[in-house]
């Protein structure tokens, strides 16, 4: 019985961190291509608030519970384990970590203009933009062994063992191996946005807002909705947009592009996946809504 439960423990850590089928660590690629600001760990969401200068809280789903942890303007927040890695903002955004409970606060990194990180299977990935070169590069988790991997880098995600990606000066979408190596085209979509990679596809926007999906394999790219998307996030088999026809209003479609439906009234700004719950940001503060578009309630 004690070698069962010990097994399915291990099961549960494995997807729950998803290092075994190469995925990332401590947030999901949604919510890091949505800036990173809220992460979901067992029962705790940490978030960037942004009512008090970006700097990191912890709650319960609910919003009760709030307690700061830093001073700091986080950005980019992973939780993995007993520690959390963000970029903070208030030093040339650079990479730090620190415990979930807000001690051993450290720097990792010292070169600045960080603009995303993502962990994965035992390194922090992270890229970099100092508004006209953009690079990416991985480190372990406490700064050593830092290698480059690309120096034509915007927006990625690390997903299936591999890192899909924006080149910044072609301006298509690519992956390679974690290392760098196996550079292949995905697709030969002009300046895709807002790249999302989850389980065999990638999904982005074009440069007219609209949002495609493609094989993470290459091939079968195509456009899913008419809709003008703003921010976007993908859990499971449905996409949760900002649709831009409707002044931003919170929108839910299937992966295929069907079943569109309005789930709220508000404008919303990144969208945000933790559990069966929807964390966004509105003009008024941070909101949660059940993905089914009930029990919105303002968390801060």
């Amino acid at each position: 019985m004690k070698k069962a439960i010990a097994l399915l423990l291990a099961c549960v850590l494995c997807l729950s961190f998803t290092a075994c089928s190469g995925g990332i660590q401590g947030n999901t690629n949604g919510n890091i291509t949505n800036g990173g600001l809220v992460a979901a760990a067992g029962d705790r969401i940490y978030f960037s608030n942004l009512k008090d200068s970006g700097k990191l809280y912890v709650m319960k789903p609910d919003g009760s519970d709030q307690k700061k942890l830093n001073d700091d303007n986080s950005l980019s927040i992973s939780v993995v384990g007993s520690k959390i890695y963000y970029i903070n903002g208030d030093d040339d955004n650079n990479i730090y970590s620190m415990k979930t409970d807000g001690s051993n606060r450290r720097k990792l990194s010292n070169d600045g203009k960080v603009f995303r990180i993502t962990m994965a299977g035992g390194r922090i990935y992270y890229s970099t933009s100092d508004g006209s070169a953009h690079a990416l590069y991985s480190m372990k988790p406490d700064g050593s062994d830092q290698k480059t991997l690309n120096n034509d880098v915007w927006f990625f995600n690390v997903a299936a063992g591999r890192i899909y990606y924006e080149g910044s000066s072609g301006g298509k979408l690519y992956s390679m191996k974690p290392d760098g190596s196996d550079q292949r085209e995905v697709s030969s979509q002009i300046y895709p946005g807002l790249i999302l990679a989850s389980g065999d596809r990638v999904y982005y926007k074009d440069y007219t807002n609209k949002i495609h999906a493609v094989s993470i394999n290459g091939g079968g790219d195509r456009t899913l909705s008419s809709d003008l998307i703003g921010f976007f996030n993908v859990a499971g088999n449905r996409i949760y947009y900002s649709n831009q026809r409707d002044n931003g209003k919170l929108y839910v479609m299937d992966t295929d592009g069907n079943n569109v439906q309005k789930l709220c009234d508000d404008t919303v700004g990144a969208i945000y996946m933790a559990g069966n719950r929807i964390y966004f940001q509105s003009v008024r503060g941070l909101y949660s809504i059940k993905t089914d578009g009930t029990d919105r309630q303002q968390v801060n």
